[in-house]
């Protein structure tokens, strides 16, 4: 099998350019393709374009919140099922009518995290992934 064909894509979107980089260090010795954008608009097309195994969406992002963008992969039909793992500092104020969406997603993570939760929540969401692909062979 092609190699690159295995290799997992994961795409994260965040605009604090120090939790990109330490995920790209934690990353580095994995077998894992990392992509990241510092707005929604961007990460939105970088989502599209890459069509990641998994997202790591942060909520608040200068432009588009997380949620838009989290909504956008929903009524999409090549991007509905694609994991996404919330990291965010925001918790309090989540109303009512968010909870249908935290429901939906792989994982929420809540800044500051330790690097073994975000393995763990990496690992599962991307298990998933491979579950499902089983499924429809």
């Amino acid at each position: 099998m092609d190699a690159e064909k295995d290799q997992k894509t994961i795409v994260y979107i965040e605009d604090e350019r120090e939790l990109i980089d330490l995920l790209a260090l934690i990353l580095r010795k994995e077998d894992i393709r990392f992509a990241w954008a510092l707005t929604g608009e961007q990460g939105w097309e970088l989502i599209k374009e890459l069509q990641p195994d998994l997202v790591l969406l942060d909520l608040m992002l200068p432009d588009i919140d997380g949620w838009e963008v989290f909504n956008r992969m929903r009524q999409d039909p090549a991007l509905r099922d694609t994991p996404v793992i919330v990291i965010t500092v925001r918790t309090e104020g989540l109303t009512e009518g968010i909870w249908p969406q935290v429901a939906e997603v792989a994982d929420y993570l809540v800044k500051p995290f330790t690097v073994k939760e975000l393995r763990a929540s990496i690992a599962r969401a991307l298990q998933g992934t491979e579950d499902r692909q089983q499924e429809v062979l």
